[in-house]
């Protein structure tokens, strides 16, 4: 007997031989010859490798098939079964918009116009994966991602995007906490955290209403950097930058080694009182963002000095000043201010020069009446902080009666 393969059997497609049978009789010779048919090979049906399960959505991915043409996904629960169908190239699918619930899940594939039967089910929930998390500027570059454990989740997906939502990095970590590090301090980042419920983390789309409201949005932010020292007679006046989110500011002095909280403000300015002229003192500031000071110490230090007391001499209808060349730790005044003010120190008038001395002739100089002359010396673009409601300064105006 011999056989001989016509056509091979395929996924879908029946194959058939020729079989010749011979068979000697008194001599003679019979020969039959039939065509058998070769049943078609059964097409398999994909094997799901992956559900990831999200807020009304689930992503699906599964193994290809040999030759097929296309895919339908199937997913039933206990109120709707539907299809989606993919053409070959597709080995997954994102499925948007579909009711929370537990759903059966399995792909089938079409080879040759037949259509695959075994059902490959894999069962998936879906619900609301999401971990609420809180973020806070822990250090300069640096934000600290927390949140509270998750049921059932075996670790934790912490993704940072841009403001246009584009992913800048993923870190997975067993904590309720992350610190996420080399940051741009002053730019915006998101952040959100994903449970990995039995080994996938949920699918989630940024630009997704459902999903989108949790990612948090936040910025590092670095201690103020203090951008001038303005000095007055034993005080300061200290300026620094902004922080973004800061709702307060922590100013410290450090003399001998000797650190002291001297002051809070909301401003981006402050006057530190009470120094010790010759005395140097370091200064910093600290932001108070997202309920925690900013750790870094941006330091800078000056040394303030006396303030100026101006010789007089009173002759009729005049006053003639003279003083010393002002000079603080770090320049030279460029200008001095002449102020003329009255028995109560209320301001008169004033002068500017840049001269040591100045003559100050002025009808409203009454003779008998008491008068007083301060000056204000003119350092690094600015005059230096003069404030008469502070003793070491109105100690420096002299007072004298007009002749």
């Amino acid at each position: 007997m011999n056989e001989t393969i016509d056509r091979a059997a395929q996924p879908g497609i029946e194959g058939s031989k020729t079989v010749t049978a011979s068979v000697t009789f008194d001599g003679r010779e019979y020969t039959e010859t039939k065509t058998v048919v070769i049943p078609a090979i059964e097409v398999q049906s994909p094997k799901i490798s992956r559900i990831e399960p999200g807020n009304g959505k689930m992503n699906i991915a599964w193994g290809a098939v040999r030759d097929a043409s296309h895919y339908t996904i199937h997913f039933r629960s206990d109120y709707v079964e539907r299809t989606i169908v993919r053409d070959a190239t597709k080995t997954g699918a994102l499925i948007t918009g579909v009711a929370n619930g537990t759903y059966d899940v399995w792909v089938t594939a079409e080879v040759n116009g037949t259509e695959s039967t075994a059902q490959n089910k894999v069962r998936t929930t879906l619900k609301e994966y999401y971990v609420p998390c809180s973020t806070q500027a822990s250090a300069s570059g640096e934000i600290t991602i927390s949140w509270k454990a998750y049921s059932g989740a075996s670790g934790y997906r912490v993704v940072c995007v841009d403001s246009s939502n584009n992913v800048r990095g993923t870190k997975t970590t067993n904590n309720l906490s992350f610190k996420w590090q080399g940051l741009k301090n002053g730019e915006t980042y998101g952040f959100y955290v994903q449970p990995c419920i039995n080994g996938v983390y949920p699918t989630f789309i940024r630009t997704d209403a459902k999903d989108s409201k949790y990612i948090v949005r936040t910025c590092p932010v670095n201690s103020p950097m203090i951008t001038k020292l303005s000095l007055g007679n034993k005080k300061i006046w200290i300026y620094y930058e902004a922080v973004p989110r800061a709702k307060k500011y922590y100013i410290y002095k450090s003399v001998d080694n000797v650190e002291t909280l001297i002051g809070q403000t909301t401003a981006t300015k402050y006057l530190a009182t009470g120094l010790t002229n010759g005395k140097a003192a370091t200064f910093y500031v600290k932001a108070l963002v997202d309920g925690k000071l900013t750790p870094l110490k941006r330091k800078a230090t000056r040394t303030t000095r006396a303030g100026m007391k101006p010789a007089l001499n009173v002759t009729s209808g005049q006053c003639v000043l003279k003083w010393s060349k002002y000079t603080d730790s770090k320049a030279s005044a460029t200008g001095y201010k002449v102020v003329f003010v009255d028995e109560n120190y209320k301001t008169i008038a004033y002068r500017e020069t840049s001269n040591l001395s100045f003559t100050w002739k002025d009808k409203r100089l009454v003779k008998g009446k008491r008068y007083g002359f301060y000056v204000v010396p003119y350092v690094n673009g600015e005059y230096i902080p003069f404030g008469l409601s502070h003793a070491e300064d109105k100690a420096n105006v002299v007072m004298f009666t007009a002749k």
